[in-house]
């Protein structure tokens, strides 16, 4: 793998064709790290190897528990061979029940989507529910296109996808209807001896004595 100092030189590192085996002189990664471990205790773990500047455990965003790995740097002003000690001592070490796995840090490159050497030659499962999608709702006088199938609606004389006509319209016999039975007189309302008789045109309701 190629090493580069510092993050400031990703453009050079993909310019040169460095890709994602570049990674960074000065940095490993710790994998598999119990979540109790805190960055003191790290710190001073990978103080033998040689002088650490510093220690980062990413954590959740939703919940801020950690996510079982850090990022660790170390000074190479004061101790060259930092990151060569680390992999030789702590690669495989069992630390609270976890078997360490130390390598060096790639270079994170902001926009370029790379391979993780940390996780290659392992299958990476989906999470999640698949996303199914829904038939479309079939309305009265949809059709289906007789040459690609597709789903046409009623106001269409084209298909949308190949454009081939909508087919004719295919005669069906009729069905008779539900029978109906006549409705009957029934019964008249019976009149009302109170009502006032409506009066004529011309003439007066009430007569005159």
């Amino acid at each position: 793998a190629v090493r580069v100092a510092n993050p400031a030189a990703a453009a050079i590192a993909i310019v040169q064709g460095m890709g994602d085996g570049a990674v960074e002189q000065d940095a490993v990664y710790i994998g598999n790290v119990d979540y109790s471990i805190t960055e003191d205790e790290l710190k001073e773990l990978f103080s033998i190897s040689g002088a650490v500047a510093r220690v980062t455990i990413p954590k959740n965003k939703k919940d801020g528990s950690p996510m079982g790995f850090a990022y660790l740097r170390f000074d190479l002003t004061q101790s060259p061979d930092a990151v060569a000690a680390a992999r030789s001592q702590f690669d495989g070490l069992e630390l609270k029940g976890r078997k360490l796995k130390v390598v060096e840090k790639r270079l994170n490159v902001p926009g370029l989507k790379t391979r993780c050497p940390y996780t290659e030659g392992h299958e990476h499962k989906e999470t999640g529910p698949k996303l199914v999608r829904e038939k479309p709702v079939v309305s009265p006088g949809d059709w289906s296109c007789p040459i690609c199938g597709a789903h046409c609606f009623a106001r269409r004389d084209a298909c949308y996808k190949c454009g081939a006509p909508k087919p004719a319209p295919i005669d069906q016999p009729s069905v008779p209807g539900p029978i109906r039975r006549p409705r009957g007189p029934g019964f008249a309302p019976a009149a009302n001896p109170y009502a006032r008789p409506m009066p004529t045109r011309g003439m007066p309701l009430y007569s005159q004595p």
